[in-house]
């Protein structure tokens, strides 16, 4: 039978190696990835994200509260990143029903640009509020921030999603 060289073959058992007893067997995942490089061609190595993203809120607010979220950006890497903050076009507000909150006008924010060494955080309070059109329900909110600004193809790093649940005025006492 002949094989096709240009084409992945099935993983089969290696032949009996030629080591001498007790030398150290590669590493299994090594081997693995070794086997999946070459069964997909193509097929990249997962890194670790550059950046943390997390965002922590009160679990419930009224309409009448301001409604605070502060976001943590954490550069984990080795190497200083650069990133915006205080830019809400990486912010994204659904309301429990689905459908995605719409901004209120002029209420994008003023980006700034900051650097961020090795280990260090950058921490700001987006008010939901001012910048989007709440609804009494659920609503679950989660922020993006881009892993080079310089490079927008470098990729994006998404926050944990938080679900903040917003009662109408009255159900706390407010006008």
């Amino acid at each position: 039978m002949k094989v096709d060289d240009s084409v992945p073959q099935p993983f089969s058992q290696p032949a009996p190696s030629s080591k001498p007893a007790g030398s150290a067997p590669a590493p299994p995942a090594l081997a693995v990835l070794a086997i999946v490089s070459w069964l997909i061609p193509g097929a990249a190595v997962a890194q670790k994200a550059p950046l943390i993203v997390t965002l922590t809120a009160p679990r419930t607010v009224t309409m009448a509260d301001d409604v605070l979220v502060q976001v943590t950006t954490r550069n984990v890497s080795d190497h200083p990143i650069q990133v915006w903050v205080n830019f809400s076009d990486g912010t994204s507000v659904h309301h429990e029903s689905g459908k995605e909150l719409p901004w209120r006008p002029g209420a994008r924010g003023n980006p700034m640009r900051v650097d961020l060494e090795p280990g260090a955080a950058h921490q700001e309070r987006i008010a939901l509020n001012n910048r989007f059109s709440l609804q009494p329900g659920t609503c679950i909110v989660q922020v993006e921030r881009s892993v080079n600004i310089d490079d927008p193809k470098a990729g994006i790093v998404k926050s944990n999603k938080i679900a903040i649940t917003v009662l109408p005025r009255n159900l706390e006492g407010h006008p």
